[in-house]
C-alpha cells in the first residue's frame, strides 16, 4: 500500500466505479459458453468513485414454488417424443428431420426453424410445441435467466416402434 498509495492504512478506492459481483454458496448452473458461474447467493455492490452507492443481495435459482416442466434438454426432447401423435402421421420411407430452437426468460418459445420433412410432420411437430408445458424459470440477479439451444427431432419407423410401446 505505501508503495502505490503513500499510506500504510487502508486506502479508499476512489478510482473505480463500478459493479462488484459477491457470490455465496455452492456454484448451482455453470454455462460453458462464456463461461458464466451462477451460484446459490450473490450480493451486487454498485460503487462511484469508492463510495457504496447500493447493495443488493439475490437468490438464483429455480424458485421453490414454480411448478414448470424441467428446462434442461434431456427432458425437454424426451416430452416433445412423449407428446408426437404418430397415428396423425403417413408410413415412412425414410427418416424425417427438423430442427427445434429453444429459448427460454422472461418468455418461453420453442420454435422450428429448419426442416427436411413433409408437411404433415410439421404440422404435428408445430402442434406439440404449440402446446408444450410452461417450462421452469432459472432467475439470476432477479430476473429469468435467458437461456437457449437447439435440438434434432427425427421420425422415423425406429422411434414410431419406441412410441407405440
Amino acid at each position: 500500500m505505501k508503495e502505490f498509495f503513500q499510506t500504510q492504512a487502508p486506502s479508499k478506492a476512489i478510482w473505480f466505479t463500478g459493479q462488484l459481483f459477491i457470490q455465496h454458496g455452492k456454484m448451482i448452473k455453470y454455462n460453458h459458453i462464456g463461461f458464466d458461474r451462477y451460484f446459490q447467493e450473490e450480493t451486487v455492490v454498485e460503487i462511484e468513485q469508492g463510495n457504496i452507492i447500493s447493495e443488493e443481495r439475490f437468490v438464483n435459482g429455480i424458485r421453490p414454488d414454480d411448478s414448470g416442466f424441467p428446462n434442461d434438454p434431456d427432458s425437454v426432447i424426451a416430452e416433445v417424443y412423449r407428446r408426437i401423435n404418430w397415428k396423425n402421421l403417413p408410413e415412412l420411407s425414410k427418416e424425417k428431420k427438423l430442427i427445434v430452437s429453444l429459448k427460454t426468460g422472461e418468455i418461453d418459445s420453442l420454435t422450428i426453424i429448419r426442416d427436411k420433412a413433409g408437411e404433415a410432420y410439421i404440422k404435428e411437430l408445430q402442434t406439440v410445441l404449440n402446446q408444450f408445458p410452461q417450462l421452469k424459470k432459472f432467475y439470476a440477479r432477479g430476473k429469468p435467466l435467458e437461456e437457449a439451444y437447439s435440438f434434432q427431432v427425427i421420425f422415423s419407423n425406429e422411434r414410431r416402434r419406441k412410441s407405440n410401446r
